[in-house]
Order: structure tokens, then C-alpha cells, then sequence
């Protein structure tokens, strides 16, 4: 079963969102570089549904949902399904 929570990894690796634009092949390695491979791994060890969130018609779909019930009980709809993602949102309260 496809889950949202595969949905946004695939995401992730498509528009390659876990990388801080990349060139690494000629780069001079420094403190600082260091320190940033550092974080990109620390990022990467993140789930993405960490910090996206998958939207579908404004409602926010949690990460154990199947495609099928997207489909059947949110999208509604007869046509390709349409998702957006975006940054996870706190919510104050």
C-alpha cells in the first residue's frame, strides 16, 4: 500500500529537498564545510514527515493514510488526484 508518509519521501528525493545545493566535488574542505555535512546528516536523518506536510484540498493528510483513502474519502473526485506539500506549520495554542 502506497502511504502518504512514502509519497513524501519521494518528494524529498525527487526535488532533492535534503540537500543543501550539492557541489561537492570540487569544494575545499574546511571547518566550516565540515560542520555543514554535519547538519545535512543530521537532516537527513529527519522523517520528512518531520517537516512537510502533504495537503489535499486544504486539509492536511497524516502520514499512515493510504492513497486509496485519499482518493475515496478526500479527493472525491473522478480525474488524477491532486496533492501539494509544504512545510510543517506549528500551530500556537
Amino acid at each position: 500500500m502506497l502511504r502518504a508518509r512514502k509519497i513524501l519521501s519521494y518528494v524529498v528525493e525527487k526535488l532533492e529537498l535534503d540537500s543543501f545545493g550539492g557541489g561537492e566535488r570540487d569544494e575545499i574542505v574546511t571547518e566550516k564545510t565540515l560542520i555543514e555535512k554535519d547538519e545535512k546528516k543530521l537532516k537527513n536523518s529527519i522523517k520528512p514527515e518531520m517537516w512537510l506536510e502533504l495537503v489535499c484540498l486544504d486539509q492536511i493528510l497524516p502520514p499512515t493514510m493510504t492513497l486509496a483513502t485519499i482518493k475515496s474519502h478526500i479527493w472525491k473526485q473522478n480525474g488524477d488526484l491532486v496533492m501539494t506539500y509544504r512545510l510543517f506549520v506549528l500551530k500556537d495554542g
